[in-house]
């Protein structure tokens, strides 16, 4: 990372890492760009957009089913939190379907259904406060770009 600003038009690669307990998203120039990095949730290239073409670029709820399947298996309590979190946008947005709930050993997990494959998805429900929501929200809204 060279801390200066891309420019419209010019090529970037993106990671989501873990850095001190949080996921956070790392954005380097293609003459900054030294491989993957160790720790990478994801990873993806594009090209930054002119003003004009930004305002016209919609949340990519690709970039959220993915970071929803990297986590499946996590364990960590910060990470499923954040797969929690990217769950109910996904919810909010229809692209995932609520089916019903299932407990197992005290815990409550959300039955998901992806509307476009009619695969089920199982996603541990966090019970997580408003205020605990609208912060993992806002990780998760910087670690894909929509800050």
């Amino acid at each position: 990372m060279t801390g200066r600003f891309l420019v419209p038009g010019e090529k970037y690669h993106s990671v989501v890492l873990e850095e001190q307990g949080r996921l956070v998203r790392r954005d380097y120039s293609e003459a900054a760009w030294q491989g993957l990095p160790p720790g990478v949730f994801g990873y993806w290239t594009g090209h930054v957009p002119d003003k004009e073409a930004a305002r016209k670029l919609r949340k990519d709820d690709d970039l959220l089913f993915d970071c929803l399947m990297r986590l499946e298996s996590a364990a960590d309590p910060k990470q499923l939190n954040f797969r929690y979190v990217v769950a109910l946008l996904l919810l909010r947005g229809k692209k995932l379907q609520f089916e019903d709930t299932r407990k197992e050993d005290g815990l409550e997990f959300l039955r998901l259904r992806n509307p476009k494959t009619g695969d089920i998805l199982e996603v541990l429900n966090r019970q997580l406060s408003e205020a605990e929501i609208e912060t993992v929200r806002e990780e998760v809204f910087q670690v894909v770009g929509w800050e």
